[in-house]
């Protein structure tokens, strides 16, 4: 485990914990984002922001142009920002959750060479998010623990979902079993009027007839003659709660849950058709397992897919990363 020295000046300092085959870094003042999983040989897995670097987060402040700089963060009680504030909820909820905005704390004794324990309290809902990172003895795997828990006196409504940003630019296939449901949440002009499209992994056809795996929409390294494309669809989590990213290399990516703590997988599938800053889209995966096929926890508790969490009571759940 290795800490960087830092200045109230400085970028926020990086943990580094891991064994010989993965090295993770960890950013606890920046929401708690893991800004690096390095395989042997340096290969880089998290995809950062080439026009916005890492910064302090400011709570409150709009993802795309501020606070996506890559990396892996913990979103929640929504992704979605809630203009309107039910009655009933104890505030609004800023883009993309409360808890990037937030600078997080390393819980007493909650730091060594292969694991790192952090927390944070929201800052209008009263929840108090926790997560330890622990890297395995000898595999290049990592397993996040969660906890969540409810420190006010009546229940509340939350959706969670991991937000991992994979690189793409050696190109990716996303392994699911066949048949899988799927819905697309949003997507940009390539993608127009699919939103609410609901089928079969892994084929859609899209805005313009054409038809697709949607798999292998990030298969190929980039070219001229890709039609840019930003598509957000969430696929249900299948039954042994595995799926798999595979790069270029051969390379993969293992992702291992337990189907009813997180029983749908956000796919952000982003082929250059979105950027949150000025200059040409992205090319990069979003891995997102999650509670509900929504962004928005209002849809959520709308379609019945919101988790409810009751005063005083605490939930929990994980999420698995292999490397091979």
């Amino acid at each position: 485990m290795r800490r960087s020295p830092a200045a109230d000046s400085d970028p926020p300092r990086e943990v580094e914990l891991g064994n010989a085959r993965l090295r993770l870094a960890c950013v606890p003042q920046a929401g708690g984002k893991v800004v690096s999983l390095q395989t042997p040989g340096g290969a880089e897995w998290l995809w950062s922001n080439p026009r916005l670097p890492l910064r302090r987060p400011v709570y409150g402040s709009d993802y795309g142009r501020e606070l996506d700089s890559g990396g892996w963060d913990e979103l929640l009680p929504s992704v979605a920002p809630s203009p309107a504030v039910p009655a009933d909820w104890p505030g609004a909820v800023p883009d993309h959750g409360e808890f990037v905005g937030l600078a997080w704390s390393i819980v007493p004794d909650g730091i060594g060479p292969r694991h790192l324990s952090l927390a944070a309290h929201g800052r209008q809902w009263p929840l108090r998010l926790g997560r330890t990172l622990i890297v395995d003895e000898a595999q290049p795997a990592v397993c996040a623990r969660y906890t969540l828990e409810n420190v006010s006196s009546k229940p509340l409504p939350y959706l969670y979902a991991a937000h991992l940003l994979l690189a793409a630019e050696q190109g990716a296939v996303i392994e699911l079993p066949a048949g899988q449901e799927w819905r697309i949440y949003s997507g940009s002009a390539a993608a127009e009027g699919l939103a609410g499209a609901c089928g079969r992994w892994p084929t859609c056809v899209l805005a313009d007839g054409t038809g697709v795996e949607l798999g292998r929409l990030l298969a190929d390294r980039p070219h001229a003659s890709n039609v840019p494309l930003a598509l957000k669809v969430f696929v249900r989590t299948p039954a042994d709660g595995r799926m798999r990213v595979r790069r270029g290399d051969g390379s993969t990516l293992t992702l291992r849950v337990d189907r009813d703590e997180l029983p749908w997988i956000g796919l952000w599938i982003n082929r250059g058709g979105w950027a949150g800053t000025q200059g040409p889209g992205y090319l990069n995966l979003g891995l997102e397992p999650t509670t509900a096929p929504t962004d928005d926890l209002q849809a959520a508790i709308h379609d019945g897919s919101a988790r409810w969490i009751e005063a005083g009571a605490t939930a929990a759940w994980s999420v698995q990363l292999d490397f091979a």
